[in-house]
């Protein structure tokens, strides 16, 4: 399509406002275009113009209403304005299109773990990992789940996946650690949990780096 690559252009040449232009031209002669709606909230979401945004997806859902990605980026900009109830009404729409959608999954998940329903969350979860095992967010929180579960070598799976995108993060390392133990792998766990002190040291975290501490004296204990 002509409109979409002369707008790619502008956008690579940061001209936003061209780039808007030329959707709105595009949804003049078809206005049934997903891409040209879901680019046009993008662009206003930039500009920190959520309801602009949100103005955007609404027109495309109206000539649309089969677009799983435009529920799912309209959940997105929810959840950043707080509005969780309109947000889960997207996901499940999203959903109900497309099971298998990774993001949704995960953003429902979220909310659900926010709304304290650990069960449903670990579902969605699970599911969004499953169809999207590089997916970090979901791993990320699925690995907190398991960990309360006491699911130990599940938990560190999806730790170790977040680890490899985010080597530096203390939590994570700490939180790597207390699945490696669960396991009885204390060398490793230990190896995990000194290196998260030496990156709360570095950050200035010292609640963070003696909560590590302590742990690595209970692990020498037993």
């Amino acid at each position: 399509n002509a409109y979409l690559g002369m707008a790619n252009l502008q956008i690579k040449a940061g001209d936003d406002s061209g780039a808007t232009a030329t959707y709105e031209r595009l949804l003049q002669v078809a206005p049934g275009n997903a891409q040209a709606y879901e680019a046009l909230a993008n662009l206003s979401s930039q500009q920190e113009d959520y309801q602009q945004a949100l103005t955007y997806l609404n027109q495309g859902l109206q000539v649309n209403p089969k677009q799983d990605r435009l529920y799912l980026q309209s959940a997105s900009l929810q959840l950043l304005l707080n509005n969780s109830t309109a947000a889960e009404e997207n996901l499940r729409r999203a959903l109900s299109l497309n099971p298998d959608n990774a993001e949704a999954n995960y953003q429902m998940g979220y909310l659900l773990y926010q709304a304290n329903d650990r069960e449903a969350a670990l579902t969605h979860l699970l599911k969004a990992v499953q169809n999207n095992p590089d997916l970090v967010a979901a791993h990320a929180l699925l690995g907190e789940l398991l960990l309360e579960r006491q699911q130990y070598l599940r938990a560190a799976v999806s730790y170790r996946k977040v680890a490899e995108a985010n080597p530096n993060d203390p939590d994570i390392l700490y939180n790597l650690g207390l699945a490696l133990w669960g396991q009885g792998l204390s060398p490793q766990a230990r190896s995990n949990i000194e290196l998260a002190i030496l990156f709360y040291e570095r950050q200035g975290d010292e609640a963070g780096a003696d909560r590590a501490r302590e742990l690595i004296n209970l692990m020498s204990q037993n």
